[in-house]
């Protein structure tokens, strides 16, 4: 089997697999969470809504185990910036060519095409912040019931990091 029909099986299967995931989401060990109706910090009410955990009980060993910590948040942002950093010194360097060749079409082909996957993962981002798949398990203080799958900063460093290493 030459490469370019095994890079395509790996990606049939890995979309098979979310795929799978994602319905495990709605499907598997599924339990009704009913969230904090009191926002300290905000001092407004949280919206009362039916809330439906997927794989609730991996969820809650894994929160039992880690607990919640502001340092775990802290470290993860500042990943996320490092991979932002990374993502702008890719555009600087495609920017930098596009003036120096004066022309977007004159850049390197790799370029323009990290840049179209970067574009594809933001716009993929957004749409999983609006079709909601499974809520955050615990109401952070100072914010609302929110998603938590895919996790941003998950699928951004995943995403723009992978993309880079090829």
């Amino acid at each position: 089997m030459n490469t370019e029909k095994k890079n395509f099986a790996i990606i049939v299967i890995l979309l098979g697999i979310f795929l799978l995931f994602l319905i495990g989401l709605k499907k598997y060990n599924v339990a009704k969470y009913e969230p904090k109706d009191f926002n300290e910090k905000t001092e407004k009410q949280v919206e009362k809504k039916d809330v439906y955990i997927g794989f609730s009980s991996i969820n809650k060993a894994v929160f039992d185990k880690c607990g919640q910590k502001e340092s775990y948040d802290n470290y993860s942002d500042k990943l996320l910036y490092l991979v932002l950093a990374t993502v702008g010194i890719f555009g600087l360097i495609g920017f930098t060519q596009m003036v120096k060749k004066k022309s977007l079409l004159k850049v390197d082909t790799d370029l323009l095409i990290l840049g179209g996957f970067y574009v594809t993962v933001v716009v993929l981002y957004v749409l999983f912040d609006k079709m909601i798949f499974n809520y955050r398990p615990v109401i952070e203080k100072g914010k609302e019931l929110e998603a938590s799958f895919p996790s941003s900063h998950t699928l951004v460093t995943v995403c723009f990091l992978g993309a880079c290493m090829v």
